[in-house]
């Protein structure tokens, strides 16, 4: 049973992935879409000055161990941090995506879908964004809107390694359901 979890949601989980097994990889392709979320939010020049903010209190710490928590597995925990980190900074689009990717990998879809929301009012369709909500969708067997958003993803970034192996995870799944490939130009 993985940590933080309960028998039920172990079980859940894994039929949820029965058909999607590399989720080793797809666990460095979210905490790799992270970083890349995080690059682009800036707090230079307000955590530079002393005294300004109190570190145990700063929604980054919290970040910084919801996503060490996600890539130990640890989703349920995860969830817990990046929620904690939010409550602080509800503007925080890095919290907003690595919340939706731990609620996907709890299986509570329903929040993954609002915090999925959240970070695209924040920043808007960006490629990150598309594909992790694509392999959300892949996630949950739903390949239509997986092909959909992983599509848009590729389009607008071909050479992003990251969409490319969640393509090529919808392609096997669709190959093994008899279904038409992805092929991009």
């Amino acid at each position: 049973m993985r940590r933080g979890s309960t028998a039920r949601d172990d079980v859940r989980h894994r039929k949820q992935l029965r058909d999607v097994r590399p989720i080793a990889t797809v666990r460095v392709v979210v905490v790799a879409s992270l970083s890349v979320v995080a690059s682009a939010c800036s707090t230079a020049g307000v955590l530079d000055k002393p005294g300004l903010l109190n570190e145990q209190a700063h929604p980054a710490t919290e970040f910084a161990k919801a996503k060490a928590q996600f890539a130990d597995g640890n989703f349920g925990k995860a969830v817990k941090l990046f929620e904690a980190g939010i409550e602080r900074d509800a503007k925080d689009a890095e919290g907003w995506l690595g919340l939706a990717a731990a609620y996907d990998q709890t299986g509570r879809f329903d929040l993954a879908d609002k915090a999925y929301g959240r970070t695209r009012e924040l920043l808007g369709d960006t490629p990150t964004i598309l594909n992790n909500q694509g392999y959300s969708y892949l996630l949950r067997g739903d390949l239509k809107r997986a092909r959909r958003y992983l599509v848009k993803a590729a389009l607008a970034e071909p050479t992003n390694p990251h969409i490319q192996n969640n393509i090529e995870l919808l392609n096997d799944t669709l190959a093994r359901a008899g279904k038409p490939t992805v092929i991009l130009p």
